[in-house]
C-alpha cells in the first residue's frame, strides 16, 4: 500500500495498492478490524480524499484524473486526459487541482489549475525549456488554498539526498 490518506470521520483510510492477484487500485482499509476492500482501478499509486470525505479522486488512464462517490460509487472524469505529467495536487478546500503540464511542440513546462467543479483549467505559470516543474510529490498548496508551492528545476534537476543543504 502507498500513501494511505485517513478519511476526516477516521473510519478508515483509503490508499492505493496491488493485491495478491496483481490488480492494482485504490483500496479501503477499515481503522478498527483492518479489513480490506477494493474500491477502483488505477494505474498510479496515489489517491487523495476531498476534505469532507465524500469523494476520492485518482489518476485514470492516458493522464486523467477522476472523481469518485465513496457512497455511491459514481465517477466523473476531473481532468481531461491531457499531457499531465505526475500527480494532480487537490486544494485543501478541496475546490481545485494544480498539476504539471509540458508542451513538447512549444518546449515549455506549465503549471496548471482546474476547478473540481467543471471547467477549464487555467494556466498559473509557464517557463521554457530547459526549464521545467518537478511534477512527482513536488507540489504543495498553502494552507488557505490561496496557492501553490511547485519546485522547477533547469534541466539537470535532482531531488536533494538526505543530508543535502539546501539554499
Amino acid at each position: 500500500f502507498n500513501e494511505p490518506r485517513w478519511l476526516p470521520d477516521g473510519s478508515s483510510l483509503m490508499t492505493w495498492g496491488r493485491d495478491l492477484k496483481g490488480r492494482s487500485g485504490i483500496y479501503r482499509i477499515d481503522a478498527q478490524t483492518g479489513a480490506v476492500s477494493f474500491v477502483t482501478e488505477s494505474p498510479i499509486n496515489r489517491v487523495q480524499v476531498s476534505p469532507d470525505g465524500r469523494k476520492i479522486y485518482y489518476n485514470i488512464a492516458q493522464g486523467g484524473f477522476a472523481e469518485r462517490d465513496v457512497a455511491s460509487g459514481a465517477v466523473r472524469e476531473v481532468l481531461p486526459r491531457f499531457a499531465s505529467r505526475g500527480n494532480p495536487e487537490l486544494s485543501p478546500d478541496g475546490r481545485f487541482l494544480a498539476t504539471v503540464v509540458d508542451d513538447a511542440r512549444a518546449k515549455t513546462s506549465a503549471v496548471m489549475l482546474a476547478p473540481v467543479a467543471g471547467g477549464e483549467p487555467r494556466e498559473l505559470l509557464r517557463v521554457s525549456l530547459p526549464e521545467r516543474f518537478a511534477a512527482f510529490a513536488n507540489m504543495s498548496w498553502m494552507p488557505d488554498s490561496q496557492g501553490v508551492i511547485v519546485v522547477k528545476g533547469n534541466g539537470d534537476f535532482e531531488a536533494p539526498k538526505p543530508g543535502d543543504r539546501l539554499e
